[in-house]
């Protein structure tokens, strides 16, 4: 298959899915909603959360710091080894699950405004699933 259309089609069913947990309220999904959603989910407490990278709580603290950078490529790489982690109560699946569709569809919004970070970091991800 094609590049362009297999990244098309993963954009489309990201956004599909990211449109199916957050409703259809017109709004764009919310980072701050993530991060409380993320946050309770594990744990964490703003600012006080832990920095290793061997638990759940450490790699959920790690995506939490690099989405509020806007740091997509870590925050993306993350979400990931925290999707993959194991154990996860259902909670914390759901909040992984949503964090990563809803950022699947900000970079998206953000690379079709023209934002060569959003526009990188989804090229990358094309890479990835190629």
């Amino acid at each position: 298959m094609n590049p362009l259309v297999r990244l098309s089609v993963c954009l489309v069913l990201a956004f599909g899915l990211a449109a199916g947990f957050v409703g259809c309220g017109g709004k764009s999904p919310s980072p701050k909603a993530d991060a409380t959603e993320l946050e309770q989910a594990f744990g964490l407490k703003s600012g006080g959360a832990p920095s290793d990278e061997t638990s759940p709580a450490g790699l959920a603290a790690r995506a939490l710091d690099a989405m509020r950078a806007e740091d997509w490529p870590t925050a993306m790489a993350f979400l990931e080894r925290l999707r993959r982690s194991r154990p996860l109560t259902p909670d914390q699946s759901r909040a992984v699950h949503n964090a990563s569709a809803n950022l699947y569809v900000r970079l998206a919004e953000l690379a079709a405004r023209g934002d060569p970070k959003a526009q990188q970091t989804l090229e990358a991800l094309k890479k990835l699933n190629q």
